[in-house]
Parts: C-alpha cells; sequence; structure tokens
C-alpha cells in the first residue's frame, strides 16, 4: 500500500521522532513561527475574548450607573416638583430629552442677546407669571374696542402651548393688520398696497388717541395704562402699542411707511425646515401647521461689535417694523416684559444699577437712539434669540446668514433683504456690499419695502426730575445681560 504524501512539517516531525533529535532544529524560519503559532492561537483567542467581554460588561455597568443616579436636569416637562418649585422632566420622553441635548452647549457669554439661560421650564414659569402680571388683575373686567361685545381671551392656554413640546398644533396668525400713524384719513399710500395684497386680512390703523383708548380699555385696573402714558417719547408708545396688540389679538404689524410687495400667505412658504427630527410639529400623515411667529433678519455681522452696524451692537439684529405672530406667542410676550421692565426701571431712577446686577439697565436712557435698546428691534432681537434657543435648542446666529427663508418649530425665519427690498440693483449691491443682502442679484425674497422715515430719530426722553435729583450722571452699561 502507497504511503499518502506528507507535508513537510510532517515529515520533520516524523524524522524527529525517529532520530530522537528536536525537528525544530532543522526547520526553516518560517516553518517554525508556523508551528508555534499553531500552538499559541487558541489560548490567545481565549485571552483576548475574555477580556473583551469584560470590557463590555464594565462599561455597562458603568452606563446603567450613571442613567439611574443622575438627577434630571430641570429643562422642561410635568415630572415631579423640584425644591424650588420647577418641574423636571418626564423620563423617556424623547423631545423633552432631545431638547435637552441641543442646549446642554449654551453658553450665554458666547450667544449673548439677553438670553440668561436655556431652560424651557424656567422660561415658561416666567412667562406665565408676566402674563399674570400685565393681565391678571385686569382680564375680567378688560374690553377689547375692536371687538368689544366678545369676551377677552386670558391668553394662557395659548402661550402655554407654544411652550408644551407636545403641542404640534399652535395657534396660527389671524387674518389682522395692524399699523399707526399721525393720520389715519385718508389712508397712507403705502397702505393701500397692504390692502390689494392682502384683500383676505381686516387694516386696522390707529391714531394717537385711538392708541391711547384701546389700551386703558383692554388693560384696566393694571399698571400698563399708566406706564403707557408716562413713557417720555411718543416711538416708546407705538413700540409697546405694537406688542399689546399682537400678543392679545395676533396678526401681523406693519410701519406706516411700509409697501407690501407680496402677500402675508406667500411669505416663507418656500423655507428649508431645519427643526430637529424629533421635535418636528409634522409627521408622515400630518404636514407642518401654519407659522405661529413670522420675523426678518434686519442685520448679521461676523461679530457682535460690528463696526458697520449703525443701529445697535448685537451679532445679529431682527426687523421691528414688520413682523406676525400668533395670540399670546411667548416671544411678544417677553418683548412687552422687557419694554415695561426697562420703562419702570428708567421711572424710577433704577440705572445703571450695581456691577454684576444682572437685573440692571444696560443702556443710557437719554442718550441718542436709546429707543433701540429700550423697546425697540434690539427688544425682539433679544426675545427671538431665546425663544429659539430655550424652546427648540437652535441658536440665532446661526441662522442669520441664509438667504432664503429658515422655519425652526413655528416660526419663520426671513432672509436680510426680504423686509428691506430696494427698489433696483444698484441700491441691492450697496446693501450688499455693507453686509445687508447676501443675493443681491435676485428679487424672489423681496416681500416689504420700508421707506425709513425714521422720525423718531429727532426725539428725546423727558426729564425725570425723580431720577436727576438721585443721579447726577448717567453710567452707560454696555455689558448686555
Amino acid at each position: 500500500m502507497e504511503r499518502p504524501l506528507l507535508r513537510d512539517w510532517e515529515k520533520d516531525d516524523e524524522f524527529a521522532e525517529s532520530s530522537g533529535t528536536s525537528a525544530a532544529l532543522s526547520l526553516p524560519a518560517s516553518s517554525s513561527s508556523r508551528s508555534r503559532t499553531g500552538r499559541f492561537r487558541r489560548p490567545l483567542t481565549y485571552i483576548l475574548a475574555f477580556l473583551a467581554g469584560s470590557l463590555f460588561l464594565s462599561f455597562l455597568l458603568h452606563l446603567f450607573k450613571s442613567t439611574s443616579t443622575a438627577p434630571a436636569p430641570a429643562v422642561t416637562g410635568a415630572g415631579a416638583l423640584d425644591g424650588e418649585g420647577v418641574k423636571t422632566f418626564w423620563e423617556g420622553n424623547p423631545r423633552e430629552n432631545r431638547l435637552r441635548e441641543l442646549v446642554e452647549d449654551y453658553d450665554r457669554e458666547r450667544e449673548g442677546f439677553g438670553v440668561g439661560h436655556a431652560n424651557l421650564q424656567l422660561y415658561r414659569k416666567e412667562m406665565v407669571s408676566a402674563l399674570e402680571d400685565l393681565v391678571g388683575t385686569s382680564k375680567d373686567s378688560a374690553v377689547d374696542e375692536l371687538e368689544p361685545t366678545k369676551p377677552v381671551d386670558p391668553l394662557l392656554l395659548t402661550l402655554l402651548c407654544h411652550l408644551d413640546v407636545s403641542c404640534a398644533d399652535p395657534h396660527p396668525i389671524p387674518h389682522e393688520l395692524f399699523a399707526t400713524a399721525k393720520v389715519v384719513d385718508p389712508l397712507p399710500a403705502e397702505l393701500v398696497t397692504w390692502q390689494a395684497q392682502n384683500p383676505d386680512h381686516a387694516l386696522r390703523l390707529f391714531n394717537n388717541a385711538e392708541v391711547a383708548s384701546w389700551i386703558s380699555s383692554r388693560f384696566p385696573n393694571s399698571t400698563i395704562p399708566s406706564t403707557f402714558e408716562n413713557l417720555p417719547m411718543p416711538i416708546l408708545k407705538y413700540d409697546l402699542f405694537r406688542l399689546l396688540v399682537l400678543l392679545t389679538r395676533g396678526g401681523t404689524y406693519t410701519d406706516a411707511d411700509t409697501t407690501a410687495l407680496r402677500p402675508i400667505f406667500e411669505w416663507g412658504h418656500d423655507a428649508i425646515d431645519l427643526t430637529d427630527p424629533i421635535l418636528f410639529l409634522s409627521s408622515a400623515d400630518k404636514a407642518a401647521p401654519p407659522p405661529a411667529l413670522i420675523v426678518g433678519v434686519e442685520w448679521s455681522g461676523h461679530t457682535e461689535l460690528n463696526p458697520l452696524n449703525p443701529l445697535y451692537t448685537r451679532s445679529v439684529g431682527i426687523v421691528q417694523w414688520t413682523f406676525g405672530a400668533s395670540q399670546g406667542h411667548p416671544v411678544i410676550l417677553d418683548a412687552t416684559r422687557r419694554v415695561i421692565e426697562n420703562s419702570r426701571k428708567v421711572a424710577e431712577g433704577d440705572y445703571p444699577g450695581e456691577e454684576g446686577d444682572e437685573g440692571r439697565l444696560h443702556f443710557d436712557p437719554e442718550a441718542a437712539r436709546a429707543v433701540l435698546e429700550w423697546s425697540g428691534p434690539a427688544i425682539l432681537s433679544d426675545s427671538v434669540a431665546r425663544y429659539l434657543r430655550t424652546r427648540w435648542g437652535v441658536s440665532l446666529t446661526s441662522l442669520a446668514r441664509f438667504d432664503h427663508p429658515i422655519r425652526i418649530g413655528d416660526v419663520i425665519l426671513l432672509p436680510i433683504a426680504a423686509l428691506q427690498a430696494q427698489d433696483s440693483y444698484l441700491r441691492k449691491a450697496l446693501d450688499w456690499a455693507l453686509g445687508r443682502n447676501f443675493n443681491p442679484l435676485t428679487k424672489s425674497q423681496d416681500l416689504v419695502m420700508h421707506e425709513h422715515a425714521a422720525s423718531w430719530w429727532s426725539q428725546k426722553p423727558k426729564k425725570h426730575e425723580d431720577a436727576a435729583a438721585t443721579k447726577e450722571t448717567v453710567v452707560v452699561a454696555r455689558e448686555r445681560y
């Protein structure tokens, strides 16, 4: 019987057994290595598998320990109350947990805008308290002169819906237009364009007397009428009115020197939705609801102290001459609260405050154009930035340089040129050079043209005798809280 062929290493083993010598002495180096590897491969595999399994089990134990013992941050939700009466997370709510992740990187010093914090539950608590302070004592006897027979809406339910991560159907913006003018008859030519572009909207034009009358009847037994009456400049009164009327009724406000180029229903219709997928308001079988806030970018700079910015020192500014909001929207409530608080501090001489006091007045009320910080676009910019960061986990600065509309949750953010359109490409090019237009070769995003009459620039605040008696000078506190 013929003997089967033996592989080289088998021949060497056989020779070693017969000769009593070690086969390894006669093997080539490569064959010797293969032999040693074959002997040690299996034990080494067992050792590596054991170490990997031990590491994996240790990781699982560490993960279980950290998730079971770490306290739940008080950002939002309806869980148990903590020591300060602030509700913590609903455990297992994916939207609540996702929002917590999105705001973890918030840095108040870097982002500014007077946000203060990005805690949704604290924000909601502040807004409910602000609403009670504004209308809580007068809602039962309040009368809206635009609809005298209709009961006044308490606004609380609409406010809470906007601040609830589970509320997927916030109130839309009503089809009402609001404007103010010294002369309301005949109708200013610019406002005629708004009627032509928006025939389904009711135009409500107020003169000075009608503004004061509406406020006093809508907020009886409240400090709002007296605050309004004591404001030292007419523009401050107009600024407060536009916020109050949108807060209580909802709609779109525009200055009387603006021209409508497109109907409101087209604003943001081509917006790119950048809402976090987990926080998204729509679903596979339901489209996103109409927006509850429409605002536009007025200014965007690379730094907060932009030397080309002629208005105010923020990296992004929001247009205040035209904007729309649903009834009870937190942005409008927050802006209203800030205006009233600023007015109280000025009236009481409570400025600039002690160093380190976050509640101090951060502007000089007697300086030129102080209205920008007192009641103007700076106030609205801060309120929009706070809402986007706290409710949707997004920084306003990250959205400001798009050349097309962006949607975040219930907010439509219009690009920088949309609400300050120019009538010629030459002027568009100039805006581009100044950083006020990122796409000067198109008019596709032109929605509103503003004449920038700026009659308020010549207005100066009245002297507050009480404040002057206690403060000889006013120190400009430029650092924002």
